[in-house]
């Protein structure tokens, strides 16, 4: 059951990655690197500001709005699913075989393509959205139970420079301070990853309506 699990979850992130991968046209876009790097610059910043970890106000405030995240992205999930089904695109065969004044226009088409493409963004950014939510309230529940231990000041921390200034104490800090360092890192981008796609998710549900409605 783990294995088929996991399994899933690993089908469900590559299918997200090809989707996110591509613009609304089906077209791949162009220097997405960018927003990967964006979003690693202004984590490390934000890690840099907080040297003692998460507060408590903090950690209040993350399990709480993640929580609603949840329940909220669930419910939307369930409730959208049947008014936001793609519409199947006809082939050029069937096209072909209508009559001429009943054949789609170019942009019905393109229309259509967009629609869909929409409707698939939105149902795999609020499962990222729902998977990312439940993954941080997670992480954050050693946080939450052993507080002292992740509030570890990294200011007061260097690298050592010197050979002899190694062992067996050091090594041990080495590992304790860049764990910290890493666990801060990895909750707070999947923090914004969520916020980015709550938004994306947003826009990209707007966007089916307009086309729709033909607003």
């Amino acid at each position: 059951m783990l294995k088929e699990w996991i399994d899933i979850i690993q089908l469900f992130f590559a299918k997200s990655r090809n989707v996110l991968k591509k613009d609304i046209n089906g077209e791949d876009i162009k220097n997405i690197w960018i927003s990967y790097t964006i979003f690693i610059i202004i984590t490390l910043l934000f890690v840099w500001g907080i040297p003692n970890g998460f507060s408590n106000g903090f950690l209040d405030y993350a399990t709480s709005i993640l929580s609603i995240f949840v329940g909220f992205f669930i419910t939307v999930l369930v409730f959208v699913e049947d008014k936001l089904k793609p519409i199947k695109l006809p082939s050029q065969e069937e096209e072909n075989a209508k009559p001429a004044n009943e054949r789609l226009t170019q942009k019905q088409k393109i229309n259509i393509l967009q629609e869909n493409n929409y409707t698939v963004r939105f149902f795999y950014t609020l499962g990222l959205n729902i998977l990312f939510s439940t993954i941080v309230l997670f992480m954050l529940l050693p946080n939450i139970l052993w507080f002292d231990a992740f509030s570890l000041n990294i200011s007061e921390y260097t690298i050592i420079d010197n050979i002899s200034q190694l062992s067996l104490n050091s090594i041990l800090m080495g590992f304790y301070f860049w764990s910290m360092i890493i666990y801060r890192i990895v909750v707070l981008y999947l923090m914004l990853k969520i916020f980015f796609y709550t938004s994306y998710a947003t826009s990209s549900l707007v966007s089916v309506i307009i086309l729709k409605r033909k607003m």
